[in-house]
């Protein structure tokens, strides 16, 4: 079915047909293995739509009919024709199948050995449900904006409903008198050394520090304001009702005292625990710095190999504090910004002498928490140190290359080189580099680790899951 629909809908060639057929021959393995339901999208010339030429269909799949064969256009699956036209991986992007439900799609380009696009890869998700839910929270947050926009303009013949708002509410008349004041207000007011009765007190009074200021909130210039008074903070808030309205202003009132503290009670907690990581990663560099005196003094080989060693593990810890005393979110490290400063360490202090080794970073950055970043930046370290130390024994120049992959439930990261290869034996079983990579990829990252290695180089490979 996929070549008579190629050869019906597109300009593909004999040799580029072929090679979709291998590929919808490994479909079904993948729609199995992940559970979702998997497609090959073929295009017509000018690529204005497309057509499902093959169809993998896990056990619990999202269709019920045969789709082979179905129209695919731009405004139901963006992600499809993003993909097609951007030459790029698409992820979780909106799109509506030919049963009328709603997936989330990723989408990925297949290349002919010219690397031009021939047909897209597609995997999809159920978002029904969730997409349902999320479009009855909008309509819900509608539904309250306009209810507080009628009550408002109706709030003096609504008392009974606007005495239960939480917010204070204020409405002056044309005169700019406060003719209705709600229960809130009266609290906040009657708190603030006011009395019980508000209703008669002019804008001026009541204004809390913005009297001045009446012609810009009448002219909407002003729709928002915070002030303290004593030791309360007021956010107030200015509506302005329609031209025939014999309103003037309506004043909302929020006590936000407690939000305001506890902002400076998590900044206080935050100064804290900046200076907590930089202290830290001061103590560690001091460490590094003693180590590599020791390691300048030794003249022994293997005390300077094994210093050097530790220099690289506890560079990366201190990266990982670096990092974190110029970050915001004291919780979560950047991979990415960790790999560059594990790279940096390691091109200082790890690279043998008389070697030209470049070491590149490049892949998705992934927030993990710092737990698990020591964890990922020691077995980086570890394994960026075997390659460097054993991969070009017999090789004066060469490429260390980190990878990040983000997944959907597992990432992935991988340390590539193009040296002259090595394996455990070379190295020693007894390695305590392996040791702590094995036991932090299995233990602490509960992952695996795959390693393939020959004369081309060594691609290792460990993976992790991302919460």
């Amino acid at each position: 079915m996929l070549r008579k629909l190629c050869l019906q809908y597109t300009q593909l060639t004999q040799e580029e047909i072929l090679q979709l057929e291998r590929l919808e021959e490994q479909m079904q393995y993948f729609a199995d293995l992940s559970g979702t339901d998997l497609f090959i999208d073929c295009f017509a010339p000018g690529e204005e739509y497309g057509v499902v030429a093959a169809h993998a269909k896990p056990a619990k799949s999202l269709y019920h009919n045969r789709i082979v064969g179905e129209i695919v256009l731009p405004r139901n699956e963006p992600a499809v024709f993003h993909a097609l036209k951007n030459n790029m991986v698409v992820r979780d992007l909106k799109g509506v199948t030919q049963e009328n439900r709603i997936v989330k799609q990723y989408t990925v380009p297949v290349k002919n050995n010219q690397g031009k696009i021939i047909a897209v890869i597609v995997k999809e998700k159920d978002f029904t449900n969730i997409y349902i839910e999320n479009e009855r929270l909008r309509e819900l947050k509608e539904t309250a904006e306009q209810l507080t926009d009628n009550l408002l303009s109706g709030a003096q013949s609504s008392s009974l409903i606007t005495n239960h708002v939480s917010d204070g509410i204020v409405i002056f008349n044309k005169n700019r008198v406060a003719s209705f004041v709600n229960s809130e207000a009266r609290k906040i007011y009657g708190e603030l050394g006011f009395g019980e009765v508000i209703v008669g007190f002019c804008f001026d009074d009541l204004s809390l520090d913005c009297g001045g200021k009446i012609d810009d909130i009448l002219a909407g210039r002003i729709t928002e304001y915070e002030t303290e008074v004593g030791e309360r903070t007021l956010k107030i808030k200015y509506k302005l009702p329609s031209q025939e309205s014999d309103i003037s202003l309506v004043m909302l009132l929020e006590d936000v005292t407690d939000i305001k503290r506890k902002e400076k009670e998590l900044i206080s907690k935050s100064v804290v625990v900046q200076e907590m990581h930089h202290r830290i990663k001061n103590s560690l560099q001091t460490i590094v710095s003693m180590l590599s005196m020791q390691a300048r003094r030794s003249s022994c080989p293997e005390t300077i190999a094994a210093l050097q060693e530790n220099i690289g593990r506890v560079g990366s810890i201190s990266a990982i504090h670096e990092i974190l005393c110029g970050s915001v979110d004291n919780e979560r490290i950047s991979l990415l910004a960790l790999a560059q400063r594990i790279r940096e360490n390691l091109l200082r202090y790890a690279v043998p002498e008389g070697k030209e080794i470049e070491i590149s970073v490049g892949g998705d950055d992934l927030l993990v928490d710092s737990d698990r970043a020591v964890s990922i930046a020691i077995v980086l370290n570890e394994l960026i140190s075997n390659s460097l130390e054993h991969g070009f024994s017999k090789k004066d120049k060469g490429r260390v290359e980190i990878q990040l992959t983000k997944g959907i439930l597992y990432c992935s990261a991988a340390v590539l080189d193009d040296g002259c290869g090595y394996t455990p034996e070379l190295i020693g079983k007894n390695h305590l580099g392996l040791e702590i990579i094995k036991t932090m990829v299995e233990d602490n990252l509960h992952g695996k680790l795959r390693v393939t290695t020959g004369e081309r180089g060594t691609q290792t490979y460990f993976d992790f899951k991302l919460e």
